[in-house]
């Protein structure tokens, strides 16, 4: 799979209904993410992370997940906190 934007998003997009994605380059190479997504409600945020991780990294090999410099999850409750 091809590393970009839209490929990002459609990986995670598999979090399910109501997960967004924002992505924010921090460089020409580089990404930030903020994951919110309802599956997130009550799981703890190691758990939120090792799910992400693995779903990119199901997608994209060592090379390309070294520009993603962080990733934030947060439920939908967690935003308006």
């Amino acid at each position: 799979m091809i590393f970009n934007e839209n490929s990002i998003r459609e990986k995670l997009e598999q979090l399910g209904d109501g997960t967004t994605i924002a992505l924010q380059r921090e460089s020409p190479f580089t990404y930030t993410l903020l994951v919110r997504s309802p599956t997130f409600q009550g799981v703890e945020e190691a758990h939120r992370q090792a799910q992400v991780w693995s779903l990119l990294q199901e997608a994209f090999g060592d090379e390309q997940m070294r520009r993603i410099e962080y990733i934030f999850t947060e439920s939908p409750d967690e935003q308006a906190a």
